[in-house]
């Protein structure tokens, strides 16, 4: 009985997490969210105001982020001229992020 209290514990915590209401970004929030471009310039959210935006979230060591990135590029080909903008957001940590701009122009990122 004891090794089962952990694992409902555990369950009914990730089922209270999941079921936490969710809400999209309002307008204050997103004019608020500011990211730096391989530049180093500032870029907002709310420039993008009107747009269908993806803002995607990867790493260069992440595997699953490197194979979605052609479908990503794809996707900003095809919809751009009509209002649709993919923004990519890298979690690298600091001591990596060299490696951001040979990881855009391997795989050719357009956004």
């Amino acid at each position: 009985m004891r090794y089962l209290i952990a694992p409902v514990a555990l369950l009914t915590l990730s089922i209270y997490v999941s079921a936490e209401e969710r809400r999209p970004l309002s307008a204050n929030d997103q004019a608020s969210l500011t990211l730096k471009d391989l530049s180093g310039r500032e870029q907002s959210l709310g420039a993008q105001a009107g747009k269908i935006v993806v803002l995607n979230f990867w790493a260069t060591w992440c595997v699953p982020c490197r194979e979605e990135m052609p479908l990503l590029v794809f996707l900003q080909n095809r919809y751009a001229t009509r209002g649709f903008q993919v923004i990519g957001a890298s979690v690298d940590e600091e001591s990596s992020r060299d490696a951001i701009p040979e990881f855009s122009r391997r795989l050719k990122l357009n956004f």
